[in-house]
């Protein structure tokens, strides 16, 4: 944009220079042709001075003032171009307002779910955990020989789980009547669960 300022306010500076030389050369031309026509060469001199001056005086009140009307130009032109920019903020402002409520109303609608979710965990893990415990409750009241059987056909880590949360005197009294091998893996893997649980 400076750049084109700049080469406008150039091209109105050499409009004007032009101008002046054409009107100097026009003064000069009159002047030559009074010369031949008038006989005495100090009136014609008296009378080429005159027209000269005056134009140039001329040439020089114009300059200023077209110089003026330029910066005047400019100006406006500037003025013009800051309101559209301010315009063009004004309505980006006003957009990006739009889009920010609209993502806050999206955050507050995530939330509740997000809320509404965790609170379905809770209620299935408190679920699960009372299922679990009554679980725990029913093999310990089992004669050690039934809980034995019972226990040795589930999954290792549902059978580890289990002898984990019994109390350890129904423990013991199941354990023994369980396959060696599977008493070997329930023990292995009790082990590697004592070992994470933070002392």
């Amino acid at each position: 944009m400076k750049i084109m300022l700049i080469k406008k306010k150039n091209i109105n500076q050499i409009i004007v220079l032009v101008l002046t030389f054409l009107i100097a050369g026009f003064s000069a031309q009159n002047v030559s042709y009074g010369e031949n026509k008038k006989s005495e060469s100090e009136n014609s001199k008296s009378v080429n001075t005159k027209p000269l001056n005056i134009k140039s005086d001329a040439a020089k009140q114009a300059s200023p003032a077209s110089t003026d009307s330029s910066q005047e130009s400019l100006r406006q032109q500037k003025v013009l171009n800051l309101q559209k920019w301010e315009n063009d903020l004004t309505v980006e402002a006003k957009r990006l307002e739009v889009v920010k409520s609209d993502i806050d109303k999206r955050i507050n609608e995530n939330n509740k779910i997000l809320a509404q979710i965790n609170a379905g965990i809770k209620f299935i893990n408190d679920i699960n955990t009372d299922r679990f415990q009554n679980l725990v409750k029913v093999y310990e009241a089992m004669k050690p020989s039934e809980a034995a059987k019972s226990l040795s056909e589930l999954d290792i880590n549902i059978q580890v789980s289990l002898f984990s949360a019994m109390k350890v005197p129904k423990a013991a009294k199941i354990l023994p009547l369980m396959d060696a091998s599977k008493v070997a893996k329930i023990t292995a893997n009790m082990t590697g669960i004592m070992k994470n649980v933070p002392k």
